[in-house]
């Protein structure tokens, strides 16, 4: 089973007649095979009628660290395009340090 749950929404004004609006999720997949639960996030862009969508699923056990990468993306206002670049190093100094 695979949940998505919103953990904050943020709206940037590029410019005064433009503005995008950021929607960030954390994803639970219960996997029965493996009788555990595995953690990803997702990117949700909406710029008028345009929207982009990025995600990656299963980058950990733990809710901790996947709720950790959430708002490391929040923070910084990160998009779909460059959140998967993000992850990566995020992971990557977990791992390494």
């Amino acid at each position: 089973m695979r949940k998505s749950e919103l953990k904050g929404k943020k709206c940037l004004e590029v410019s005064p007649e433009r503005k995008v609006n950021l929607e960030y999720y954390l994803i639970k997949e219960e996997r029965e095979d493996l009788d555990s639960v595995l953690y990803g996030v997702s990117i949700r862009k909406n710029e008028g009628t345009r929207e982009e969508i990025e995600e990656i699923s299963g980058i950990t056990y733990s809710k901790e660290i996947a709720e950790n990468i959430v708002h490391l993306l929040m923070t910084h206002d990160v998009t779909p395009i460059a959140m998967i670049p993000i992850v990566d190093d995020f992971i990557t100094e977990r791992i390494c340090s």
